[in-house]
């Protein structure tokens, strides 16, 4: 029950994160064209990047191949390290980067779990039949 717990709590917060944010990125409203125009990213980039997360969160939370959920916690960590590298290279303060900063945390318990539920599927009796 813990490590449910441990997977589902992060798990929803990345999916609400990613595909609301997606969205905006993916439809290049007003404020996500301004933030990647900020950090130096042509504007096409906003829907690129919007509908990758869209599609990583979903990952996240369907039953996909193991290998397809890897490749959607990849994908989001390497969005979510390029969010905090951007925002640092572009001089803001650091106090900027606590929001993608918790939610790696967030992705990277979600992992953990999910890595974690998976191997103790794999030890159980019934997951043998």
């Amino acid at each position: 029950m813990k490590t449910k717990l441990l997977y589902w709590i992060p798990t929803m917060q990345i999916l609400l994160v990613s595909v609301l944010g997606g969205l905006l990125d993916a439809v290049q409203t007003d404020e996500a064209l301004q933030v990647f125009r900020h950090l130096g990213y042509p504007d096409y980039f906003s829907t690129l990047l919007g509908v990758a997360k869209i599609l990583g969160a979903i990952a996240l939370v369907l039953p996909v191949s193991r290998t397809v959920k890897e490749w959607a916690y990849a994908g989001l960590t390497f969005d979510l390290g390029g969010a905090i590298v951007s925002i640092l290279a572009v001089g803001d303060p650091a106090w900027r980067v606590a929001i993608p900063v918790y939610a790696m945390v967030m992705l990277q318990l979600s992992r953990y779990a999910w890595s974690r539920r998976a191997r103790e599927a794999q030890l159980t009796p019934a997951a043998a039949t």
